[in-house]
């Protein structure tokens, strides 16, 4: 009787399941492989494009002077704030590191444009900074406000006696 008690409770897996299965973890497998080298022949491509973008408006700016320069600059700082309006630090992040960069190599490190994007980076990290952590307050007040909903529907259930 023991045995029969047993094999009862022990799941039987068909070879049908059994391959699908497995057939799932390999697509998932490819899919992820496929996203992972698409992702970075997309990253590869955008910082290529960023080097020669970068790097043409250096050439130009040694022949054509300080104007194709501070055009570029200009060009980063709006992008940086246009980042910023939508919300996304790390692209603003991203465009104020390329002009803090590219104004160091054409001017200097201790030019006035150079300190003043220096600060602005650093005013991006704190706003950065102070996002996260009301994301995390945000994340505690919900855990704590569904905490409550569940005590009251306890104190609900408790008191019907249910």
């Amino acid at each position: 009787m023991k045995k029969e008690l047993a094999s009862e409770k022990q799941s039987k897996f068909s070879p049908d399941e059994v391959a699908s299965n497995e057939a799932n973890s390999a697509s998932d497998a490819l899919f992820e492989e496929f996203s992972r080298g698409a992702k970075e022949l997309f990253r590869g491509g955008l910082q290529l494009t960023e080097r020669v973008h970068d790097g043409s408006a250096a050439f130009f700016s040694a022949f054509l002077g300080e104007k194709a320069a501070e055009n570029h600059t200009r060009n980063l700082e709006k992008q940086a704030a246009e980042a910023l309006k939508h919300g996304n630090t790390e692209a603003a992040k991203h465009f104020l590191k390329r002009d803090l960069s590219f104004t160091g190599w054409t001017q200097s490190q201790d030019d006035e444009d150079t300190v003043r994007l220096q600060k602005e980076l650093k005013a991006v990290e704190l706003v950065e900074r102070q996002r996260g952590k009301e994301k995390s307050a945000e994340q505690k007040a919900a855990h704590s406000h569904k905490s409550n909903e569940m005590s009251v529907h306890l104190a609900k259930l408790m008191i019907t006696g249910a």
